[in-house]
């Protein structure tokens, strides 16, 4: 049975509900560098690193919400087990306004890099000139301006550029990763 990937407002919600300090694509962002770099990470350690309380038993709003982030943690796992030339970022639907989707791409990419970080990926000495230049790449989008951007049909163009290089440069950096 495939996994199926989960509504972005649920997931939004469900971090909500657990009192999350990360958004949904942020969250998404670091499970991708985790499952990249072949942790073994557990449901459980992954939630609970997200909340900033500890879930009361019985409470039955938060295990709904625990319900939705396992539909997220299950269909990235697949994802990184299928090792596909493709995934997807979690990032809200194109039918959202532009700058909301450009922002959730920054806190996408900002997700991922601390990943990578905690994998002391030193990518400023690495020798692989083409991670080096993905990893420096991402951080720049990651500072992208996305409440300037227009919503016209060139800057919609620019974002979907900018989304599929981000996926590129992540297969490359999980391609080549040291």
């Amino acid at each position: 049975m495939k996994n199926e990937k989960p509504n972005f407002e649920d997931v939004t919600e469900a971090l909500k509900v657990m009192q999350a300090l990360s958004s949904a694509s942020e969250a998404h962002g670091l499970l991708c560098a985790l499952f990249s770099f072949g942790a073994e990470v557990k449901f459980t350690a992954w939630s609970d690193s997200l909340m900033t309380k500890t879930i009361e038993g019985g409470d039955l709003v938060a295990a709904s919400a625990l319900k939705t982030m396992k539909k997220l943690y299950d269909y990235t796992k697949s994802q990184f087990d299928e090792k596909g030339l493709s995934f997807d970022l979690f990032i809200p639907e194109d039918n959202e306004p532009l700058s909301y989707r450009a922002e959730a791409l920054t806190y996408w990419i900002k997700g991922f890099l601390s990943g990578v970080g905690l994998f002391g990926l030193d990518f400023e000495n690495s020798k692989d000139k083409e991670v080096k230049e993905a990893i420096h790449d991402l951080m720049q989008i990651s500072y992208m301006d996305y409440d300037s951007l227009g919503q016209d049909e060139s800057c919609e163009d620019d974002f979907m550029e900018l989304l599929e290089y981000t996926k590129v440069a992540v297969l490359l950096i999980d391609s080549e990763k040291v």
